[in-house]
């Protein structure tokens, strides 16, 4: 299984971040009881594959994951071009004025943008398809045991969280339960569905932490091409499923391409210890812009005004779409309820009645009496019977 998964896979590699220099002696005493796992979403350098899990403490042996050079680092060029670009200042703007998630359920996507909608979506579609199968190469490596007894916690953002989300499908559907500690997820192109994430909860001994801002500009553009029935973890909580937190970072983070540089104080409030960052996650500018919009002031987005008031139909369009969505979605949900009670109903058969249940105030049913047969008719002679042949024509 390794071996198809590899030859469809390049650069797969899990390289030491804290490597021992003291030879074989010291690499058996650096040996820790836990093994942590950081994926990549994309790259800028080959440099950053270890750069944003320098942060994880030191008591645990951690492991950044290599895999498809080419692809994360094409797909972070795209992602570096569409965020310097001019038409990106609508989507700024846009996003000062309501949520993301707002945005992409309304499609009020601004028209500049589209115009960059293939020098972005083929290097994420790409990057997505490559990191689906970096995700089940990994199931297949954890199943082997390449970290020999020791608990696996994995941490992944962007497309690194794909990666992840494929590893626990294919644990699922291997049923190889305890193989996997902990999952840290951030800014994750997966679904939100709960029952979705019940069935890979169960291959996560301890908690998964979801990670997620609803002014996610990127996700939510590069999201906008897939279904939103099934939502998605990166714009919105994972709710109803037990074992699963939320990190709500909408009132700091605005932009995707923050996600590594803020690694160390995502884990932090998760609640890892040890963990090596100076400062607490900061607002960035659009959501200080954001905030400014909100409480009712002019803001200057890249030299463009933007006061309070303006779109307003937009704004009651956007609202509309979102109570709207939001409300079918609670009306399927409650139908799938039904049809579940339904299917579990159909399956247990039905009692059966006693007379004795039958309620005395039910109705009776009443036969018609029937008459009494009246005095027979004597029979004079058994001879007054003629015999009438089937072949007599008269």
């Amino acid at each position: 299984m390794m071996d198809k998964y590899a030859k469809e896979v390049e650069d797969f590699k899990f390289i030491p971040l804290h490597e021992s220099s003291s030879g074989a002696q010291g690499g058996a005493q650096g040996r820790r009881l836990r093994v942590t796992i950081g994926i990549n979403g994309w790259l800028n350098s080959e440099d950053d594959v270890t750069k944003p899990w320098a942060a994880l403490p030191a008591d645990t042996e951690v492991f950044a994951l290599r895999y498809e050079m080419k692809a994360l680092l094409a797909l972070g060029s795209a992602l570096g071009d569409l965020v310097k670009s001019y038409a990106w200042k609508a989507v700024k703007v846009e996003i000062i004025k309501r949520t993301v998630l707002a945005t992409l359920w309304a499609a009020l996507w601004p028209i500049q943008v589209f115009a960059l909608a293939s020098n972005v979506d083929n290097p994420f579609n790409h990057a997505t398809n490559r990191s689906k199968k970096a995700g089940r190469l990994l199931a297949d490596a954890l199943a082997n045991r390449v970290q020999g007894e020791r608990p696996v916690t994995l941490v992944g953002y962007s497309q690194g969280a794909v990666a992840i989300h494929a590893c626990l499908q294919e644990l699922a559907a291997r049923r190889a339960f305890g193989l996997v500690d902990a999952v840290v997820l951030v800014g994750a192109p997966a679904p939100s569905d709960p029952a979705h994430w019940r069935t890979l909860r169960t291959v996560v001994s301890g908690p998964v932490f979801n990670a997620y801002s609803e002014n996610d500009m990127v996700l939510g553009y590069v999201y906008r091409v897939h279904s939103l029935s099934l939502g998605v973890a990166g714009l919105q909580p994972i709710r109803g499923v037990r074992g699963v937190e939320n990190l709500n970072l909408s009132d700091r983070v605005s932009g995707h391409l923050r996600y590594p540089h803020i690694i160390g104080g995502i884990l932090r409030e998760c609640g890892f210890a040890g963990v090596r960052v100076d400062r607490e996650i900061e607002k960035d500018d659009v959501i200080r812009l954001k905030d400014e919009y909100a409480a009712g002031h002019a803001v200057d987005v890249d030299g463009t005004a933007v006061a309070p008031g303006q779109g307003d139909e937009k704004e009651a369009s956007a609202a509309a779409a979102v109570d709207e969505v939001q409300r079918v979605t609670a009306k399927t949900e409650k139908l799938k309820m039904q049809e579940k009670q339904t299917r579990e109903e159909e399956e247990v058969p039905p009692p059966i009645p006693s007379r004795r249940s039958v309620d005395a105030g039910q109705a009776k049913m009443h036969r018609k009496p029937v008459p009494a047969a009246g005095p027979a008719k004597p029979v004079e002679d058994e001879h007054d019977f003629k015999t009438i042949s089937m072949l007599d024509k008269e």
